[in-house]
């Protein structure tokens, strides 16, 4: 399976609910952002991904990483604040002139460190605001109102940014590393739910974007294939007391990261050396991971 069409197969979709990049799992607002092209440059999904990873991405597929409609090209997305027209343009997505509730919403908490729950939940009032003909769009002229438009929101606002907690160290905590991830405090973790928080764990220590996306292929298999080994009661989720039994799945995880980060440091220090003999320690590597992956 090529690794860029696998991103999808655990926590893409999951991903839409916490504003983050279905590609590397990191908050969108992060790192600058684009969206999916047609020809004749019309939208191809509503959709966002970081730059870097839609790049890397684009290099090996043509379809969208979450519903797999068929793009040509992708566009960088600018701040609404730097150029409002351009970005007004893209957020169009029918091209109809105008943006509705849901697509500025979105690109709201694609770009924004914003506090995504309060902003849905006041939305209503805010909605009034921008919209003061309430025909339910928002025009050019709406959003650059001085008295009321979006953009005079944006400049005013500095909500609290999602994620912004630090997050436990797998290796030193396991308990703790679990009831990070366990959002919804029900004491369990699904399957897309453990393949997001291992991905985002690794890839918050990794600043390659081509060596995270490689990796991300081997750490949603390495879930995959030992999750009915560790899914003792055959549930379809992990509680606490299963993920931090002796030899289960947490120590499992801290196993395969530390492995993965050892032969991310034996690659950089080869290709800082070019030393030939660090091919064969890269191979015998690859061997361990897929050995604790299955």
């Amino acid at each position: 399976m090529d690794f860029v069409r696998s991103a999808d197969l655990n926590a893409g979709n999951l991903s839409l609910e916490y504003n983050e990049c279905s590609i590397c799992f990191e908050h969108l607002y992060k790192y600058p952002i684009a969206c999916l092209l047609k020809r004749q440059s019309a939208r191809a999904c509503r959709h966002y991904f970081h730059e870097d990873c839609i790049s890397e991405w684009t290099h090996r597929n043509k379809t969208c990483p979450i519903d797999r409609v068929d793009y040509d090209s992708w566009k960088s997305i600018p701040s609404i604040l730097n150029d409002p027209v351009e970005w007004f343009s893209v957020v169009d997505i029918d091209q109809s002139g105008s943006l509705s509730r849901e697509a500025v919403l979105q690109i709201l908490e694609a770009q924004l460190p914003l506090d995504c729950k309060t902003l849905r939940s006041n939305s209503d009032q805010l909605w009034s605001t921008w919209d003061p003909n309430g025909d339910g769009k928002l025009s050019f002229e709406e959003i650059t109102d001085k008295e009321r438009g979006l953009i005079k929101y944006v400049m005013e606002k500095y909500p609290k940014p999602e994620g912004s907690e630090e997050v436990p160290s797998l290796q030193q905590n396991l308990k703790a590393w679990f009831l990070h991830w366990d959002e919804d405090h029900n004491g369990r973790l699904s399957q897309k739910e453990v393949t997001r928080a291992l991905v985002q764990t690794f890839v918050q220590t990794c600043t390659d974007s081509a060596q995270s996306l490689a990796t991300i292929r081997q750490l949603q298999n390495s879930v995959q294939e030992v999750w009915c080994v560790f899914d003792l009661d055959g549930n379809g989720s992990i509680d606490v007391d299963e993920f931090c039994l002796p030899d289960g799945l947490g120590e499992s995880f801290c196993c395969t990261l530390n492995l993965f980060h050892g032969l991310k440091s034996a690659q950089d220090q080869r290709v800082l050396s070019n030393d030939e003999d660090f091919d064969e320690m890269e191979l015998s590597d690859y061997d361990a991971v897929e050995h604790v992956s299955r």
